[in-house]
């Protein structure tokens, strides 16, 4: 796949334009069709680290394969780390081992790990449910360690936004499972994390932005007459002549000016005052969206040449729900990060047009709580078999013993 010529090069979307934007002018900026000036669209972690690749390497096949090769470490230390999440939530270590082994040896979406910021983001969630653990199982014992905590939740947080109402839940569980002081410890750890860039986006931006500002462009491009589901067909169908295209500022220059002229955060919310109006007029086919997106989110289309995925995938999610499921009827200490995090991250999933790469930080979760079901279901299995044999020992030794006593027992006497 690597000696396709498509794979070698960058295509520039809007996280590869901001990238080169830091790069050259050491500015968080421009992301669209022309340049527009300091934006927001994007997360600011991984445009960071790519513009480091871009300043040592340049833009070409070397920098494509340096790209390659930095997204291969990070979902390979995410997955190496399994195990150690599996034993600070006290699971049985055998979990964590099977789950990384598979997910290594059983890629879902390969084509993700070499193109996208989306192992970087599977790596952030692995540590931010090895933070939550720790701060739910009370292994950080001082004040400090735990404003600590919750400024490395916000880190990752500053990787992938899908984390921050994910952070938010968990703040509250912490404080009713633990301590509200320490609780808001941690929230102040999140705060302290945010807040230089929320400050930066303000400045620069004019508004509240705490990690992105393209929401409400995101929103408008899923909701208009015609729209599909999923990214892919509102893409390439009527290619370029459709709306995806036309009114989007990454592909459309008067889009474009138009974000140039009026900055991010107003441009945004014209945008979503046209996707409330449509959505107003369109409930029952917002509602069927909606719908079809949350399908599409867990259980993908079976599009041609993707039918393994699908097979994989499928009874994957359902064998991990069983895992969740146990988890939380025996309440471990990792039972709650990994419903809060199966609850509401993929949430905006639903509402945006979907995409498979938006769930590919969740993908480890799915290997991770299958591998746990089966390791729960193993060893019941084995201490049900070690009973009923036992059991069966017992009964032939008390008829031993029964059949010895009678035979010297007198005649006649009771038994």
């Amino acid at each position: 796949m690597l000696h396709d010529a498509s794979y070698r090069q960058f295509d520039f979307a809007e996280m590869e334009k901001i990238a080169r934007s830091l790069a050259e002018q050491n500015q968080f900026a421009n992301p669209y069709k022309i340049p527009t000036g300091p934006t927001a669209h994007h997360a600011p972690v991984y445009p960071f680290l790519l513009s480091l690749v871009f300043r040592a390497f340049g833009y070409g096949a070397t920098a494509r394969m340096a790209q390659v090769s930095m997204n291969l470490v990070f979902i390979s230390v995410a997955l190496s780390l399994l195990p150690l999440l599996a034993r600070n939530g006290g699971l049985p270590g055998a979990t964590g081992i099977i789950a990384g082994v598979a997910a290594a040896l059983l890629p879902i979406r390969f084509q993700k790990e070499l193109r996208w910021e989306a192992t970087l983001a599977a790596l952030a969630v692995v540590f931010f449910i090895w933070l939550w653990i720790t701060l739910l199982r009370g292994q950080t014992a001082s004040k400090l360690a735990v404003f600590g905590a919750g400024a490395g939740a916000g880190l990752c947080v500053l990787t992938s936004v899908a984390l921050l109402p994910v952070a938010v839940a968990l703040t509250i569980g912490y404080g009713v499972r633990r301590s509200w002081r320490r609780a808001a410890l941690t929230a102040a750890g999140i705060v302290a994390a945010l807040l230089p860039w929320t400050v930066r986006n303000y400045v620069r931006l004019g508004g509240l932005v705490p990690v992105r500002s393209n929401g409400p462009l995101e929103i408008s491009q899923s909701f208009y007459d015609g729209v599909y589901p999923d990214v892919q067909h509102n893409e390439q169908v009527n290619f370029p002549n459709n709306q995806y295209h036309l009114r989007h500022p990454w592909s459309s220059e008067i889009e474009a000016q138009k974000v140039k002229q009026s900055g991010e955060i107003a441009y945004g919310r014209a945008r979503l005052s046209e996707a409330e109006a449509w959505i107003s007029a369109h409930r029952g086919e917002t509602a069927r969206l909606i719908a079809e997106r949350f399908r599409e989110s867990w259980f993908p289309p079976y599009p041609g040449s993707q039918v393994y995925k699908c097979v994989l995938t499928a009874p994957l999610t359902v064998y991990a729900l069983a895992g969740l499921i146990v988890m939380l009827r025996r309440a471990t200490d990792a039972a709650l990060p990994f419903a809060a995090l199966w609850l509401l991250f993929p949430a905006v999933n639903y509402v945006v047009q979907s995409d498979t790469r938006f769930r590919y930080p969740l993908d480890w979760t799915e290997w991770f709580l299958c591998s746990y079901f089966f390791c729960q279901f193993a060893a019941t299995l084995h201490s049900r078999l070690r009973s009923v044999h036992h059991g069966d020992n017992g009964s032939r030794t008390d008829e031993r013993y029964q059949t010895a006593g009678n035979q010297h027992r007198p005649e006649g006497q009771p038994v």
